[in-house]
């Protein structure tokens, strides 16, 4: 970013200006003698990141999202690992995660027997517009996706209740109020279709909305990114595969959606995006990273070993390796879907007996130079679908073995780690596409009508820097990480067999790109995936965690298919750049738009720079960056801001101190709102400790019982711990716990316990609570309560009588006592729902009955609901 300077030294005038990272002093000295102009470079301090341990599983990854899910300002981590299980990381506020799946997961989305769920992105938004972040998670064929609400403190299995069960394998959700109706409405991009759903801001269910909208992809999409192409009110949307990019493109300021797909360039073998000004004229820019996730690869890593990864696509040439070990016997691990009968050896393609299987896809095979039935590769074509698989031999001639992948017309992968008796020499590999090779990312620079008026919109090497040579990434984030205002660049990086150095390029303030060695500290491990164990990186996540205005990566680091459920621990990288800049944070609370404020562009204006920020909900290539806006400032130590709100409101706030994360409410105040622990507030929604009993234990000699806790409600030492013993069923509340600042625990010994409890149970002033046996006693079992069992909800009749347009319905439900549940009715008509109101008890019939006068035409169908989240629909008799 440029500054211009002006100051008088010694009677005369000296000018000097910045430019980009380095600052030029350009000194004119007047004098009647001489006339000197002297360039002085200084060079700004650099950015570094420092690796920070956390309670991260070593699982594999398909993408991270960041959000608050306890609503304390410090925001938490969703890791869905793939196949394995999910994790909830919540942030402690003091620099530290702690692993609360298991107390946040009550309904079991993630554990026990979804805990392989085949999990794909997600994303948190305030979806029921309660002031607490929800989470919705996109799964495979096999799974229903998950819609997980946030009630209190825990994630509520709510999918089938809001009616959505299918995502016909999701691959990432987004959130976006496209109707302004104060609701978010969901697209979902699949694997096999993608589309927009509708959420009734009454009845919070979600419908099939793409007639309405013209939002139906009928083509694999992985995920979906907002961005305003023309300077208007709105965002756009646009569609991004696997592939070509854009896949589509919607302008959805009118029903139906526009296409304005023609508009944008098409990009071929695009894998990620990354959204910012990058040339700072206050108009949001697309990088795009280009080449596959998991590019065909093969490299030696010693000696005697050697990895291999192939992707096969449908049509494709063999994918082939050779490599000379003269005599050697190979002990190979072959990981693929393919089964026994699709391995052949040697020239008469037998099937060997496998020495181990190493899991549900993994075989291991020991093969001998010596054995003439490993001389040759069996004849095969390879697209034929009869000849898919994998073929292997050795020619002793040449002494060199062979591995080949016939795809069979079919997309097939497989994985390879190869050891040799005996040296390994003159690897090479055939049958790689240009997409297995580095190629340079792109940069589609907006001029405000989409990306026409540039000449070329992709834009050229001159104008970009370092950022044009060609890279081995897969994923992008943008940020601006050293708050000099202007936004950076980092990429994660990998072939298919080994994690390569992530990239980051620092921006000189002109849209043009300095590499940074070593990425600052966050270049990540390197190595083969599977030996030295590092896995494959996936893709990264940007929040700043810690609060202190500097923008923190999280990098997740198993996306390679095999082994299955194979990985690295993923990396979290705090941002530790010294260089005294100011910024600014915003949390947008919408009050007439949604309230999470998607749509929204903010501008910030400080030292006659203008920048801008477009709450697009984080969404990229599985993964969702903290929704917070974030703004470096530099020098400056108050900032202008304009907030442009989806519903037209435009709110101001001027000379703003910086250095503190605000509050921004729709045309309300801006509230300084630092992040950290929140006291708890009985009244205030969604706030609720977490309480764990550490040890009960009896002391027969003393008649008394000792009890430890702790509570993680803020501030520490706050909370109020009630104990209360059960004896057969007796319950007795024996007092509260002291705090222990020795232990960091709460705890107390209580006297004239004369017979030792059963059971111990620990209440908080926070809501929380922990039950333990006593040690050495019956326990607490016995005691539990029963489950409540789900409720069944009937319709018995549902009629509309044409003449007098009214509709007439009996229900009846099991789930509480007679005449107690609450049940409304709701008509719909297509993919519109018409709230009717409550169905009333009826104690003479012993029914749920009413009738509703004033309805035509007819209805499709009737809804029932009850207040236990049960549902019925039915169709209703014409009368």
């Amino acid at each position: 970013m440029s500054q211009f300077f002006v100051f008088m030294f010694g009677g005369n005038q000296i000018m000097g200006s910045t430019w980009g990272k380095r600052l030029y002093r350009i000194c004119f000295i007047s004098s009647t003698a001489i006339s000197l102009a002297i360039w002085v470079p200084q060079a700004t301090a650099d950015i570094r990141f420092q690796q920070v341990d956390g309670p991260f599983a070593e699982a594999e990854a398909w993408g991270a999202s960041w959000g608050d899910f306890n609503n304390d300002r410090c925001p938490d981590l969703f890791v869905n690992h793939h196949r394995d299980e999910a994790a909830l990381y919540k942030n402690n506020c003091d620099g530290t995660f702690t692993d609360v799946t298991k107390k946040a997961d009550v309904d079991l989305a993630w554990l026990e027997g979804n805990r392989f769920a085949d999990q794909h992105g997600a994303a948190w938004a305030d979806i029921d517009s309660d002031g607490d972040q929800d989470l919705y998670v996109t799964t495979g064929s096999l799974w229903d996706s998950e819609l997980l609400m946030n009630e209190g403190g825990v994630l509520r299995n709510r999918t089938a209740a809001a009616w959505l069960q299918d995502d016909r394998e999701g691959r990432m959700p987004m959130w976006f109020d496209y109707d302004n109706d104060r609701v978010l409405d969901l697209f979902v991009q699949s694997r096999t279709r993608s589309w927009s759903m509708q959420q009734n801001p009454l009845s919070k269910h979600f419908f099939d909305s793409s007639i309405a909208t013209g939002f139906d992809i009928g083509d694999a999409q992985d995920f979906g990114i907002l961005i305003d192409l023309n300077g208007d009110t709105s965002l756009e949307y646009i569609g991004v595969p696997e592939g070509i990019f854009p896949q589509v493109a919607y302008d959805m300021s009118t029903l139906p959606f526009r296409n304005i797909t023609a508009n944008i360039p098409s990009v071929p073998l695009v894998v990620d995006t990354a959204i910012a000004d990058f040339n700072g004229d206050q108009l949001n820019d697309i990088l795009l990273v280009r080449g596959r996730i998991r590019r065909s690869q093969s490299k030696q890593f010693g000696p005697a070993l050697v990895e291999t990864w192939f992707t096969a696509s449908a049509g494709s040439d063999d994918k082939t390796i050779r490599f000379k070990s003269p005599g050697g016997n190979l002990q190979i691990d072959m990981h693929s879907f393919l089964g026994l009968v699709r391995y052949h050896f040697g020239a008469g393609g037998y099937h060997p007996e496998a020495e181990a299987r190493l899991d549900t896809t993994a075989y291991r095979f020991n093969l001998e130079a010596s054995n003439p039935l490993n001389y040759g590769i069996k004849p095969h074509s390879a697209t034929l679908p009869d000849d898919l698989g994998i073929y292997i031999g050795y020619n002793p001639l040449t002494q060199v073995w062979e591995i080949d992948l016939a795809n069979g017309g079919k997309y097939t992968t497989a994985y390879f780690v190869i050891k040799s008796s005996a040296p390994v020499s003159d690897l090479e590999i055939e049958g790689l596409n240009n997409i297995d090779f580095p190629i340079e990312p792109l940069v589609l620079l907006n001029t405000g009508s989409g990306f026409d008026g540039y000449g070329s919109p992709l834009t050229p090497a001159s104008q970009i820097g370092d950022l044009n040579n060609a890279v081995s990434c897969s994923g992008a984030a943008a940020g601006d990480f050293d708050n000099d205002m202007d936004q950076d660049v980092y990429l994660v990086c990998s072939g298919g067999v080994e994690n390569l150095a992530n990239l980051l390029y620092e921006n000189r303030g002109d849209g043009r790109f300095d590499l940074v060695a070593d990425a600052g500290g966050a270049a990540g491990p390197l190595g083969s995936s599977v030996t030295d164990g590092h896995g494959l990186v996936d893709n990264v996540t940007v929040a700043d965690f810690d609060g202190d205005g500097r923008l923190d990566m999280f990098v997740t680091n198993g996306v390679q298919l095999f082994p299955v459920r194979f990985a690295s621990a993923d990396h979290l990288y705090r941002n530790t750049t010294q260089n005294n800049h100011h910024w600014i944070e915003l949390d947008l609370v919408g009050t007439r738009s949604n309230t999470d404020g998607i749509g929204a562009k903010v501008y910030a204006t400080a030292g006659g720079v203008t920048q801008l920020r477009e709450q697009n909900g984080g969404h990229h290539r599985w993964a969702q960056h903290h929704q917070r806006l974030h703004f470096g400032l530099g020098t400056n130590r108050a900032v202008d801001l304009r907030v442009e709100w989806p519903s037209g409101v435009i709110d101001y706030h001027t000379d703003v101190a910086t250095d503190q994360l605000y509050r921004a409410l729709e045309n309300g105040a801006l509230t300084a709102t630092p992040p950290g622990p929140v006291a708890f507030d009985p009244g205030e929604k969604g706030v609720t400790d977490s309480v764990d009993l550490l040890r009960a234990i009896y002391l027969p000699d003393e008649q008394a019982l000792w009890v430890r806790a702790t509570s993680d409600l803020h501030p520490v030492s706050s909370a109020i711990l009630t104990v209360t013993a059960t004896t057969a069923g007796s319950d007795r509340e024996l007092g509260t716990l002291n705090w222990n600042s020795d232990h960091s625990a709460y705890q107390n010994k209580f006297i004239d316990v004369l017979n030792p409890p059963d059971c111990v149970t620990v209440s908080s002033s926070g809501h929380g609570s922990d039950y333990l046996p006593v040690e050495g006693t019956y326990g607490c079992a016995e005691y539990d309560p029963p489950p409540t069992p789900p409720e069944t909800l009937t319709v018995e009749k549902a009629y509309y009588f044409q003449n007098d347009e009214r509709v007439w319905i009996r229900a009846d439900s099991d789930a509480v006592a007679e005449g107690a549940a609450i049940i409304e009715a709701t008509l719909v008509y297509g993919s519109t729902e018409v709230p009717l109101g409550q169905i009333g008890w009826k104690p003479l019939l012993g029914y749920y009955q009413q009738q509703f006068g004033g309805i035509s035409p007819a209805p499709d169908s009737v809804l029932v609901t009850s207040a236990s989240g049960a549902v019925v629909v039915t169709e209703l008799t014409v009368e």
